[in-house]
């Protein structure tokens, strides 16, 4: 999926896949936190 976006060479789908990635990266962080409480 990742490899469609990189060989499309669309930019905006790519800025759109790497904010989706860091908000993922966020949640997890978040979730890692709830878990060590």
């Amino acid at each position: 999926m990742i490899l469609k976006f990189i060989s499309s060479g669309e930019i905006l789908q790519t800025e759109r896949l790497s904010h989706y990635l860091s908000s993922w990266v966020k949640v997890i962080r978040y979730v890692e936190r709830l878990k060590l409480l």
